[in-house]
């Protein structure tokens, strides 16, 4: 059986049209211009036909939706425990959810995005804008290159700062913490004479 799509598919080769493709019952054919050789595959999914959810009515014996006081309850919201027509169940992996708890399941997920701590843009910040005042680099250059460090191992943000400013940071706040090291060594130096 050829899928009705590949009916109007041309040939890969020679780009003729769909009437070029010649195909025998097992999806597979050629062209009858360039004789290259073409290979239908299908996704089950892709001819599968559409199935449309229907509230069915209530009967005297069954319970009715939380939402759709006229329609059969056909599942439970696996949150909330609240009873659920087949248009208000919806399937969110392998539980089924009511609106209200997939809203608030979006509201939380909301929530989480914006708490994630985000140690590239730390980095960077504490190995940059202490320059203007460097001798705030003694405290801020060791801290950023800890936080590089800790940093790496830690999931990225989906809001940016992501390795690439740890890197060139963490490289900052290092050279600056050889600086100072040099600057205290000779210090210490002179000191001693």
């Amino acid at each position: 059986m050829i899928p009705a799509s590949a009916e109007t598919l041309p040939c890969p080769k020679c780009n003729r049209g769909r009437d070029a493709l010649t195909f025998a019952d097992d999806g597979s054919g050629q062209c009858r211009y360039c004789f290259t050789r073409v290979d239908i595959l299908t996704f089950p999914a892709f001819e599968a036909a559409r199935s449309v959810t229907r509230p069915r009515a209530v009967s005297v014996d069954s319970a009715t939706c939380f939402y759709h006081g006229s329609n059969q309850a056909e599942s439970i919201c696996d949150d909330c425990g609240r009873f659920v027509c087949g248009v208000c169940g919806i399937p969110s992996g392998t539980s089924v959810l009511c609106p209200k708890c997939i809203s608030q399941r979006q509201e939380s997920d909301k929530a989480h995005i914006p708490s994630r701590f985000i140690y590239g843009g730390a980095v960077a910040r504490l190995a940059l804008l202490p320059l203007l005042m460097w001798p705030l680099t003694l405290v801020t250059a060791p801290t950023a290159v800890v936080l590089a460090i800790i940093g790496w191992r830690k999931p990225g943000s989906i809001v940016g700062g992501g390795r690439a400013s740890l890197a060139v940071g963490g490289l900052i706040a290092l050279v600056q913490c050889v600086l100072w090291g040099i600057l205290i060594f000779n210090l210490v130096l002179q000191l001693t004479r």
